[in-house]
Parts: structure tokens; C-alpha cells; sequence
């Protein structure tokens, strides 16, 4: 399968909708760099450095990343690839990223964002994490990330819906058949084809 236009790919879902497995098969089956938010987090919190203190507070009570945090982190990561098109998994989770996201986009001169939204109903998702058994996946921390996640994530699914660059796919069923889903999508829309 290949790629047909350059396109930067951003997987947005609440947690437990399969965000990293979708990303990381999809990166496999069009050979490009798979961009993981959280790897740039977990990385940066091993440091003795005052951002990887900050880190380690924040992921350590459950808390979700401030901008100036992000920009550091994340948006320094972001502007050392050299790729044009990627998948980009958990990057975007607030307006206030998005914002610091497209100076950078532009700045590199990247393509457009395609978001492909796994939806997921809340009790399913809050059934997926309680399975994994992770230490800051208590009940509470789970509905209070889920909460987070819907009125954070509204504002980045709304700005690129109004520009027509998002696309839904039912993460309720089959890896497989998620997947399956998310190809068919792209062939759609003419961005992948068969080789």
C-alpha cells in the first residue's frame, strides 16, 4: 500500500479507543515515522533536569501536560523531523496545541492534517483501561482523564472539522476491522493506494 499525497496524520479518540495500535499498523503499512506524544513525555521524565521534574509531577498525579510543557517537549521533538508525512498519535489534545502545532507545521512547510477520530462510547473505554491494570488507572482517574479528553479534544476536532480534514472511524469493533475501516476511509478519499 502506498501513500498517494503528502499528508500529516493525527489520531485523535478517547484513551482505550486504540490510538496507538491503529497508529503504529498504520505507520507499518505505509512505511512512514510513527510520532508518539507520550514516548517525547515518558523520555524527558527520566532526565535530573527541571522539564523532567515538571514531567514526572505531572504524569505522576494523573494530570494532563501544560502548553509551555508541550511546546518544550513535544513541539521541540516536532521540529526536528525531517519526514513530510507522519502519523502523529496523541500530539493534539487541546485549542492551545493546536495553535503552537500549526506555527510549527508552517514553519517546516508540512501538508495538510488529516484527523482520523476513533470514536469509542465511554463505557467501553472505561472498560478497556480498567483491564490494564496500569498504576493511574483507578476509576476516578479514568472518568476524570475521559472528561478531560471530550472537552479538550471538542476544540481540535471542531478546527479541523470546519476544514473538512477529519474523518470517523467505529473503534468498537476488531483491531483488524478498525483498521480495515480507516484504509477504506483513505481510499475514499484518494490518499492511498494499492501497490
Amino acid at each position: 500500500m502506498k501513500l498517494k499525497k503528502n499528508i500529516l496524520f493525527l489520531m485523535a479518540g478517547p484513551q482505550g479507543s486504540g490510538k496507538g495500535t491503529q497508529s503504529a499498523l498504520l505507520a507499518d503499512r505505509l512505511g512512514l515515522p510513527h510520532f508518539v506524544a507520550g514516548d517525547c513525555f515518558r523520555l524527558v521524565q527520566k532526565e535530573n533536569s527541571e522539564v523532567g521534574k515538571r514531567v514526572r509531577d505531572i504524569l505522576g498525579n494523573g494530570h494532563l501536560m501544560t502548553i509551555d510543557l508541550w511546546e518544550q517537549v513535544v513541539g521541540r521533538k516536532l521540529r526536528d523531523l525531517k519526514e513530510s508525512s507522519i502519523i502523529l498519535d496523541g500530539v493534539l489534545r487541546s485549542a492551545e496545541q493546536i495553535e503552537a502545532f500549526e506555527k510549527i507545521q508552517v514553519q517546516k512547510e508540512w501538508p495538510p492534517v488529516l484527523v482520523i477520530n476513533l470514536n469509542l462510547p465511554r463505557q467501553i473505554s472505561i472498560e478497556r483501561l480498567s483491564r490494564r491494570g496500569r498504576h493511574d488507572d483507578t476509576p476516578k482517574q479514568i472518568e476524570a482523564r475521559l472528561a478531560w479528553s471530550e472537552n479538550e479534544i471538542k476544540p481540535v476536532l471542531t478546527h479541523f472539522r470546519a476544514k473538512g480534514q477529519v474523518i470517523d472511524v467505529e473503534a468498537d469493533q476488531p483491531i483488524q476491522d478498525v483498521e480495515a475501516e480507516i484504509i477504506s476511509k483513505l481510499k475514499d478519499l484518494d490518499l492511498v493506494a494499492d501497490e
